[in-house]
């Protein structure tokens, strides 16, 4: 049985204005990073879920359908990639942006997806991702429905996430 400690929902007035507000899907080993994200999120008027390892995501992703999956690459357990495939399996509908970063060598990995049904509506993950490793440093892109990018500057994934994020959210507003 999962903990309840391990798994929150968390929910703030909006600081900003969004259109739609999201359930939001934030799945990292790291809680500095997982805290920080949720923290953006849920200041932006979204639902936050947090999971910290692969194994917590899967069981929250078969107990219900998120509107978007921010996903740690390299999970404890189950990595963020499988996760994306059963998000896949379960939902119609699904953009995840995954990011993965190595301190050491300075290096940072991004890899999108995003269901056909988003890129009818202009989603796009060559693009997004493309967006998204210019903060880090990098480039990238790819297919509509499948893209990956690097870069060298680990230290602003977080930034990049959230660029990524903005690129989604003005792609289906579009």
């Amino acid at each position: 049985m999962m903990a309840e400690r391990s798994s929150r929902s968390r929910a703030r007035e909006p600081s900003q204005r969004h259109t739609v507000p999201l359930d939001i899907l934030v799945v990292d080993d790291d809680q500095a990073t997982r805290l920080s994200l949720a923290y953006a999120l849920t200041d932006g008027g979204h639902k936050v879920t947090e999971a910290q390892d692969g194994e917590e995501a899967i069981a929250l992703v078969a107990e219900r359908i998120f509107d978007v999956a921010i996903l740690d690459v390299r999970l404890p357990k189950v990595d963020g990639l499988t996760i994306f495939r059963r998000l896949r399996q379960k939902s119609p509908s699904v953009a995840a942006l995954l990011g993965a970063r190595d301190e050491e060598e300075g290096k940072v990995v991004l890899v999108a997806g995003v269901t056909n049904d988003l890129i009818a509506k202009k989603a796009h993950a060559g693009n997004w991702v493309k967006a998204a490793s210019a903060t880090v440093g990098g480039s990238g892109g790819g297919r509509p429905d499948m893209a990956q990018a690097g870069g060298k500057h680990p230290e602003k994934l977080l930034e990049a996430l959230d660029a990524g994020r903005e690129t989604m959210v003005k792609q289906l507003s579009a």
